[in-house]
């Protein structure tokens, strides 16, 4: 979403993907026109894209390293 405004052209969301299915439900509710694919990043193929990406970006579960979360640090399950 920051993305959107950076630069002259800004980027588009045009694809996303999340294994949890509270996650996948927020985002469909807030992005009815983006393709969505709900699932392991891991399971993804280039052909699951609407189209060759001009920028890809990814994180871990930050449930481990977050304040609000468990805080068991890089070296629990999650994270790592």
């Amino acid at each position: 979403m920051g993305l959107s405004g950076a630069g002259a052209d800004g980027f588009d969301v045009t694809f996303a993907n999340d294994i949890d299915a509270a996650k996948a439900r927020a985002f469909r509710a807030n992005h009815p026109d983006v393709a969505f694919r709900q699932g392991d990043v891991w399971a993804l193929e280039l052909d699951d894209l609407p189209a060759p990406p001009d920028l890809a970006w990814a994180s871990s579960p930050c449930q481990d390293v977050s304040l609000a979360g468990a805080r068991g640090g890089l070296k629990a399950r999650r994270p790592g």
